[in-house]
C-alpha cells in the first residue's frame, strides 16, 4: 500500500492543504479510489518484477505469499541461476492468478468509483481499461485472467 498506493494521493496534497472549501467526503472517496488504483498497479508490478525482486531480496506481494506458504519453489529458485527478466510468475500460477485477479478487481473498482466521482469514463470500458494495463506492463500472458 505504501509503495504505490499512496503515490496516487500526491496530486491532491495541494487542494487538501490549501482549499478550505473542498468537499472532504468527496476528496476522501477520490483518494480511496486512487489508492486502490495504485494498489492494483503495484500488485501487477510485483508480478512483473518477481524475478528481479527475488534476486535483489526486495519486498514483493507474490514473494511474501510464497514465503508464507513455505512454497518449495523458493528453494529451487535459490539454487538455480536466474536473471532479472525471467517470468518466474509463470512457474507459480497458484500465487499468480489470485494476485492478478485481485489487482484487476482493485483497478476495476477504482475506475468505477472515479466514474461516479465525475471522471467521464464509460462504465462499459472499465474492464477493458483495467485489462489494458496488463499490456502496458508487458503481462499479456496473463490476459486470460481478465
Amino acid at each position: 500500500m505504501l509503495k504505490t498506493g499512496i503515490l496516487f494521493h500526491v496530486p491532491f496534497l495541494g487542494p487538501d492543504l490549501i482549499e478550505p472549501q473542498i468537499n472532504q467526503r468527496r476528496l476522501a472517496e477520490l483518494k480511496k479510489a486512487l489508492l486502490h488504483f495504485g494498489l492494483g498497479c503495484q500488485l501487477l508490478d510485483d508480478l512483473r518484477d518477481l524475478a528481479k525482486d527475488f534476486i535483489e531480496g526486495r519486498h514483493n506481494y507474490v514473494l511474501s505469499t510464497l514465503e508464507q506458504e513455505q512454497h518449495p519453489i523458493l528453494k529451487d529458485w535459490q539454487q538455480r541461476p536466474l536473471n532479472t527478466d525471467s517470468r518466474l510468475y509463470q512457474e507459480v500460477p497458484q500465487a499468480c492468478l489470485p494476485t492478478v485477479r485481485l489487482a484487476l478487481q482493485y483497478l476495476k473498482e477504482s475506475l468505477i468509483a472515479l466514474k461516479q466521482l465525475g471522471l467521464d469514463v464509460p462504465l462499459v470500458s472499465t474492464d477493458r481499461m483495467a485489462c489494458s494495463i496488463l499490456t502496458i506492463l508487458d503481462l499479456e500472458d496473463l490476459y486470460h485472467a481478465c
